[in-house]
C-alpha cells in the first residue's frame, strides 16, 4: 500500500514599498551562472528542541481552538532559511531568534534535508523580476545555490510568471499541487519557492477488515459518523494530559504521531501547554507496548496568513517597509525590500490506502515485545497529529483535527 505525503510549497515573494511595472517576457535560467559549489554538511545534530519550539509557537499562534489547523514548520523554516541569506542587522537577528537557529545552523538544516533521501525530497527555486531599478546581488544568489541548491530564473513578472512558477511546483510535487500562487503583487521583485515531497509506505499496512464505521464527537458534542481505521500498534505516547501512538513508515525514519488530550482538556489548552522540551520528552520516552488504536479517515485543509503569528513570535522588522534590512539580497531604486504577506495553505488526507499531505506558503517581499499491558487510544474526538522525522526528532507536519 502506497502512502504519499506530499508536497510542501513555500513561496516567498520579496516586496518593495515601491510599485513596479511588469510585462511579459521569456524566462532566463541563470542556474548555470551560479553553479552549486560542493558544500560539506556539518557533523552536528539539528537543534531539535529549538526547532520544536519554533514549530509549536507557529501552531499556537495560528490555531484558533475552533477550526482544523495544519502547518508544515519544516517548509516554513527551510524557506525562511533562504530569506536569511539576504538579511542583515536586526532583521537577521529576529529571523534567527524566531527560528531558533543561526544562519549557519539553518544552512546545515537545509543541506541535511536536501541530501538524497528515498522518502523525502526538497527543491528550491528563486524567481527574479527582470525590471529596471532592481539589483539582486550575485553573492545572495550564489549562497542560495550553494546552501539551498536553488534554481534561479529571471523574467519580467506577469501572469505568465505565475503560470511558470505553478508549473515548476507541479513538476516538483509529482503533479499533486497544480497551483501555489494566483498572482504576483505589482511590488514583487523576488519570489523564492520551496517544494517538499514526502512519499513512503506504512511499515504495517491496514487491511480491508481494518475499516469500520464509527462516531467522532467534536468538542461541541456534535456526533459525526465516518469510517475509522482500526489497528494494534506497538509504540505508545504518554504525557500528563494526553496519550497517543506512533505508526511508522517503512524504513523507520518517519512516523505518523497522534496525541489525544485527556477528557476535559481542550486541544487549544493542550497545545498551549506544550514547548520544545516537553514535546521532545514525549518522543524520547516512547513505550513499546500493544496499543489498540482507531483513527478516523479524514481530510483537512487550512488556508491562513502567518503574518500575525510570526509577528507575535518576534518577527517585526522584516515586515516593516522602513526598518527591514535585506541589504545582502539586493537593492531597488526609490524603495526598500521587506516582507509584505505570509500566506500558508495546507491539505492532508488519511485513508486506508495511506496519507497525502501538502502545503503552500506565500511570503510576499513576502513503532512488540514482552510487555503485557495493553493500551488503548481512540481518536474519536479532537486530537493533535504530526508527521515526524524520527531520525532527527522533528515534525514535518503538525495539525489539529477538531471536526470531520
Amino acid at each position: 500500500m502506497k502512502i504519499k505525503i506530499t508536497a510542501v510549497f513555500l513561496v516567498l515573494t520579496l516586496v518593495l514599498s515601491l510599485a513596479l511595472s511588469g510585462c511579459t517576457g521569456e524566462v532566463q535560467d541563470l542556474s548555470g551562472e551560479f553553479s552549486r559549489k560542493e558544500i560539506q554538511i556539518l557533523d552536528a545534530p539539528v537543534k531539535s528542541e529549538s526547532y520544536m519550539d519554533f514549530s509549536l509557537e507557529l501552531l499556537k499562534n495560528s490555531f484558533d481552538g475552533k477550526e482544523n489547523c495544519l502547518l508544515s514548520p519544516l517548509s516554513v523554516a527551510l524557506a525562511l532559511a533562504m530569506v536569511t541569506e539576504g538579511a542583515e542587522g536586526e532583521t537577521l537577528r529576529e529571523l534567527e531568534e524566531v527560528l531558533g537557529m543561526n544562519k549557519e545552523e539553518l544552512r546545515n538544516l537545509a543541506l541535511n534535508y536536501l541530501a538524497e533521501n528515498p522518502q523525502l525530497s526538497v527543491a528550491n527555486s528563486l524567481w527574479l523580476n527582470d525590471t529596471e531599478g532592481l539589483t539582486v546581488y550575485d553573492d545572495f544568489l550564489q549562497r542560495n545555490s550553494d546552501f539551498h541548491e536553488a534554481e534561479i530564473f529571471k523574467t519580467p513578472f506577469s501572469s505568465k510568471t505565475v503560470r511558470d512558477i505553478n508549473a515548476w511546483v507541479k513538476e516538483n510535487t509529482d503533479g499533486l499541487v497544480e497551483q501555489v500562487i494566483s498572482d504576483l503583487d505589482k511590488r514583487a521583485v523576488v519570489c523564492l519557492v520551496n517544494a517538499l515531497l514526502f512519499e513512503a509506505e506504512w511499515m504495517t499496512p491496514y487491511t480491508e477488515k481494518s475499516v469500520k464505521e464509527d462516531e467522532f464527537i467534536t468538542e461541541k458534542n456534535v456526533t459525526q459518523s465516518t469510517e475509522f481505521l482500526f489497528s494494534t500498534e506497538s509504540y505508545y505516547l504518554e504525557d500528563t494530559d494526553a496519550k497517543g501512538f506512533l505508526k511508522y513508515y517503512e524504513g523507520g525514519d518517519f512516523a505518523f504521531a497522534t496525541l489525544l488530550p485527556d477528557e476535559g482538556v481542550s486541544v487549544k489548552d493542550y497545545v498551549a501547554s506544550l514547548n520544545g522540551e516537553k514535546l521532545g520528552e514525549i518522543f524520547s520516552n516512547v513505550q513499546e507496548v500493544s496499543v489498540h488504536a482507531k483513527m478516523p479517515k479524514f481530510e483537512s485543509d487550512t488556508s491562513l496568513s502567518l503574518n500575525s503569528a510570526l509577528e507575535d513570535m518576534g518577527l517585526s522588522a522584516a515586515f516593516d517597509s522602513s526598518e527591514a534590512d535585506f541589504s545582502s539580497l539586493g537593492k531597488v531604486e526609490g524603495g526598500n525590500i521587506y516582507i509584505g504577506d505570509v500566506a500558508h495553505s495546507t491539505k492532508i488526507s488519511v485513508t486506508e490506502q495511506g496519507t497525502k499531505a501538502g502545503a503552500a506558503t506565500a511570503v510576499t517581499v513576502y513503532g512488540a515485545g514482552a510487555p503485557q499491558d495493553v493500551k488503548e487510544v481512540n481518536l474519536d474526538r479532537p486530537f493533535v497529529y504530526m508527521i515526524m522525522d524520527m531520525e532527527n526528532n522533528l515534525p514535518v507536519f503538525m495539525g489539529t483535527l477538531m471536526s470531520l
